[in-house]
């Protein structure tokens, strides 16, 4: 009886501390979902000022600088408010992957890009072997392939007072079909007329040299003549059509010559709030979070991510991913989106909506520059007195976290209104500071959105994001005609698209359809 009770108060004091541990979870989360709001608002409006006030102080390289800086900056903040969320979500195992097809070279080069600066500037070289065997699109999540890439390089720089840093990148195909060779190496002749180096191409990168190419075209002459562009073109298109849905290992080695790491030490690295070294932090700074962060990524990849090192002759990560090869056209598709977009939108009017008016002003300036016109609102209620009242509407992008009525409220009382009144549905960008991943698959599928972008936003991915969704091009509320004289056709599909929040009218006949169309 003594060992039942035992058991039993154990029992309710475990019982205890479970639902005290999921209220400090909760508030944790709502802890970390305040910070990024606070951070990110303030940082968004100040790299829009920035980016506004660079065309005027461009002609005065000092000043140019001076804000070059400044971006640096808030990149710096922004990342170690990324870091901290990345933290959060790991704990809760709740860090997604966002795969899209996406140019693996074009990535690391963007990354690169950011460390040539520094690199030059302590005189090291930065050099970026790249192998002809990878293809040129596969589906990955980029963004947090960068986020990986860029603290293993930024800390090799840091890290390396002479020589330099090199980044290798290779690909090799799981499946024995292939083992891993490159279409290319079938004809011989095409590869001496198109490979003059024998190992891939190497970028030696500086500022004036950034722009990476397909296979060891990079110091081929334009006067070569035109057959050999379409011979390469041809075999482009073999390579592709053959390799298309076809799975591989990408791996990205990252070596330098800095100040290396003592082998009793290397356990550490992979560790929160750990570094090889305790004299590290204070002689070069850092919280010693972005290697685990790393890890965990890569992880959930399927990857591995690994170092070799000797003290006082540098290090070598290696990261090691599969990967599916995707259609390149999905990719090219994505970049002339990128070009129409702005011609596009021009004259087209936006509603924007948000609490800090600093947001709404620094946007409204941003699309002014490419002629578009923007207005501008502080509260939930007076964008929807603006979209009742007025039928020029285009668009409205909106903030989610705001007092009174919030940007979903906001959302769902717009496409009750677009039902009621038999409207087309105006597209709705949700631009927030609120990073959690099912809060953007809420704000899509069940309130109504048609993107969500995360805080500080990026005036290409806005104006792209515009453009898709007035273009009809992705997801979104849709308004939909259906000609079926079958009446239980007719239910099955209106449930159906209704259900998944499309606007459906149906007729019975040609004529009516006509009057509707009319």
């Amino acid at each position: 009886l003594f060992m039942s009770l035992s058991l039993i108060k154990s029992l309710k004091e475990s019982k205890v501390t479970a639902k005290e541990l999921k209220k400090r979870l909760k508030r944790r989360k709502l802890f970390f979902a305040c910070m990024s709001h606070e951070i990110r608002n303030p940082i968004q409006s100040l790299m829009g000022s920035l980016e506004l006030i660079l065309p005027y102080v461009a002609k005065n390289p000092q000043n140019e600088e001076l804000i070059e800086i400044s971006k640096s900056c808030c990149e710096v903040v922004l990342n170690l408010v990324s870091n901290i969320l990345d933290i959060s979500k790991i704990h809760a195992g709740k860090m997604e992957l966002a795969k899209s097809p996406s140019n693996p070279r074009e990535a690391l080069m963007k990354i690169l890009r950011m460390c040539t600066q520094k690199a030059e500037g302590k005189k090291l070289k930065l050099d970026f072997i790249d192998s002809k065997s990878t293809p040129p699109c596969l589906l990955i999540d980029a963004h947090k392939l960068s986020q990986v890439v860029l603290n293993i390089v930024s800390n090799a720089v840091k890290f390396t007072k002479q020589g330099g840093v090199v980044v290798e990148l290779s690909w090799n195909y799981i499946d024995e079909e292939n083992k891993g060779e490159s279409i290319f190496e079938e004809d011989k002749s095409m590869e001496a007329l198109m490979n003059p180096l024998e190992e891939g191409t190497h970028h030696r990168l500086h500022q004036s040299h950034l722009r990476p190419v397909f296979g060891t075209l990079s110091y081929r002459k334009q006067d070569e003549g035109e057959e050999i562009q379409s011979a390469r073109t041809e075999k482009m298109e073999q390579y592709r059509n053959v390799n298309v849905g076809r799975t591989g290992n990408l791996t990205i080695k990252i070596s330098d010559t800095g100040i290396g790491i003592a082998h009793q030490n290397l356990a550490k690295l992979f560790q929160p709030f750990n570094q090889a070294d305790a004299t590290i932090s204070k002689n070069y700074g850092g919280t010693g979070l972005g290697l685990w962060i790393s890890k965990n990524i890569i992880e959930l990849m399927q990857g591995t991510i690994t170092v070799s090192s000797v003290q006082g002759e540098g290090s070598t990560f290696t990261i090691c991913f599969p990967a599916k090869v995707s259609a390149e056209s999905e990719l090219l598709e994505d970049s002339a989106n990128k070009i129409n977009s702005v011609s596009a939108l021009k004259g087209k009017k936006i509603l924007i909506l948000d609490d800090i008016p600093e947001n709404t002003i620094i946007i409204k300036r941003l699309l002014e520059k490419h002629g578009i016109e923007g207005i501008t609102c502080n509260s939930g209620q007076e964008a929807l007195e603006i979209i009742k009242k007025s039928s020029h509407i285009d668009a409205l992008v909106t903030d989610l976290r705001m007092p009174g009525m919030s940007g979903q409220e906001v959302i769902m009382a717009v496409r009750n209104f677009e039902l009621e009144e038999e409207l087309t549905p105006i597209p709705i960008i949700v631009v927030s500071a609120e990073s959690d991943a099912g809060e953007r698959i809420l704000c899509l599928s069940k309130y109504g959105a048609n993107d969500f972008l995360l805080k500080p936003i990026k005036l290409a991915d806005l104006l792209l994001s515009l453009y898709k969704a007035l273009m009809n091009i992705g997801p979104g509320r849709k308004r939909i005609l259906i000609v079926e004289d079958e009446a239980v056709s007719n239910l099955f599909m209106k449930k159906t698209l209704e259900d998944n929040k499309q606007i459906v009218k149906v007729c019975e006949n040609i004529t009516d359809a006509k009057n509707v169309l009319d």
